[in-house]
Parts: C-alpha cells; structure tokens; sequence
C-alpha cells in the first residue's frame, strides 16, 4: 500500500480539562463521566425504546465525536449506540446476527422467583445477555449515515505510519459500558484514541470473557492521514468457545485473562469470523 502524503505541520488547540484538540479542521471531544443513575437510566429507556436490562455500569454520557467541518463527516462512539448493539438480529432465513449460548447455571436463573413469588425472566431471544454488541462506531454526513463502501486491496490503515513514534498530540480513553454478568466473567465496551499531528487512530474494543465458558473481541479501528479524502474503517470480530481452546492446549486463557487490557494475550488464539474493511470519503463544500 502506498502511503498517501500527510498534511503539512498545522497549529492545533488543546481544550481545557484534556477534553479534546482542535487541528487540520477537526474538532475531537471526548467525555468521561460518572454511572448513570436509575432516573437517567429510565429516561433512556422510555426515550430509545431499550426495553432489556441495563449493564451494572452504564455510563451514559461518554462519548467520543470527531467533527470536521469542511465535509460535514462526524466519526463518533456513544453509550447508547452502543448498548441498541446488543439487541439480537435476526434475518430472512431465521440465522441471528452472533454466536449465543447459555452458562450452565442458567436453568436456576430461569426459575427464580421475587419475594412476591412472580417469575423472573433471565433469558430473552432478542437479547444478548452477554452485552455482545456489533456496534461500530457512528459515521455521519451533514447528519446522514455516512455512505461506506468495502476498501480496495491498496486501501487499509497504514500501521507502519502508526509504529513511528510520532508525538501524541492527544490522547484519550472512555468506558462505555461494563458488567460483571452474574459473577460469570466480564463484559465491557472501551474506547481509545489518539491524535498525532499527521493523523489519528481510534479503537473501539467490545470485550467479553464467559468463564470456563467463551472468549471474544469484536474491534473497530478507524484511520485518517489530514489532507487525505479518505477515513478507514476495519472491523474484526473474533471468539473462541472452551472447546476451540482445548484444541489449541489453551483453555486456560478463560481464567487468566481476566479483563480487556490483558486482550492481546488472547488474539492469536480467537477464531475470526469476521474481517471487513471499507472507506468513507471525505468530500470538501
């Protein structure tokens, strides 16, 4: 692939608090806050028709916005797209959107009962209990879905130009969502971002360890050289069950990988089932 030629050295702002950087004609903002309380929680589900449970940890207000102005594309990465992700998909011939499946306590789940002897539901069709979400980011144009067509061969992030060590500009990190699934293992979506003064990366990261049970990664990356017309976007998704990893003599990974910073030990042993690549084109007024 060849590199495509980086703006020149521009003046760039940093906000106060760290919360963002204007430069090249974006603006990058980014917000961390505290847990959504249950007024917050219930005034999203009324207003976004999310009637499945919330994750322990809900964070409702972070986000991450990259706006430019010239071409009205907006790349952004928020708590409540993402959450909408794990309501399951189903499509004409019946096949869900995702791998699904129980642990084996789910039986006593499904026949509790409230102090009022009423049945609690634990498990629902349309909802992934695991907090699996395919969401990958929101790109937008003057407000609209931003149009996405599949990368060429020569079209992919340039991850030689991302292992100079080039100054971060700016840099941040937010949780969108985490939940401790029952004492089973953990979920959690996490999204990272860096600004250099020729491009910036983003990861948005869905994790999930199961225990004894299942491991999975669904990554977004998304890639932008200024001066250039195009925004990358790779989506992969990886998983392994507990059976993928005996084959592999690595079935301890399901306990001691205990989290998302640790999901670089497990990569090369996830099975992928999904690998895509497409580019939105940066077009100037």
């Amino acid at each position: 692939m060849s590199n495509p030629s980086p703006a020149k050295q521009s003046p760039y702002t940093l906000l106060p608090n760290n919360e963002g950087i204007d430069i090249h004609g974006w603006t990058f903002r980014m917000n961390s806050d505290r847990i959504a309380n249950d007024s917050e929680l219930q005034t999203i589900k009324d207003s976004e028709g999310l009637n499945f449970p919330f994750p322990e940890m809900f964070f409702s207000s972070n986000f991450l916005t990259c706006k430019h102005k010239d071409s009205g594309i907006t790349v952004g990465f928020n708590a409540v797209d993402a959450l909408r992700g794990c309501k399951i998909d189903i499509d004409d011939q019946g096949e869900i959107d995702r791998t699904t499946f129980k642990v084996k306590e789910h039986k006593q789940w499904e026949s509790r009962t409230d102090s009022n002897g009423k049945h609690i539901k634990t498990w629902r069709e349309d909802f992934d209990w695991t907090y699996t979400t395919t969401y990958a980011g929101t790109i937008k144009e003057h407000g609209k879905a931003a149009l996405k067509v599949p990368a060429q061969k020569d079209e992919g992030i340039d991850y030689d130009l991302l292992k100079r060590r080039d100054p971060i500009l700016w840099y941040g990190s937010t949780q969108l969502y985490e939940d401790d699934l029952f004492d089973h293992g953990d979920s959690s979506y996490n999204v990272k971002i860096r600004v250099m003064s020729n491009c910036f990366f983003i990861l948005g990261r869905m994790w999930l360890r199961v225990d004894d049970t299942f491991l999975r990664i669904f990554d977004t990356r998304v890639f932008h050289v200024f001066g250039t017309n195009k925004i990358i976007i790779e989506i992969k998704r990886q998983e392994a069950s507990r059976s993928d990893l005996v084959r592999m003599n690595s079935e301890n990974l399901l306990t001691e990988v205990r989290n998302c910073r640790k999901a670089e030990q497990v990569d090369t042993k996830l099975r992928v089932i999904k690998n895509e690549s497409f580019v939105v084109t940066v077009r100037r007024d």
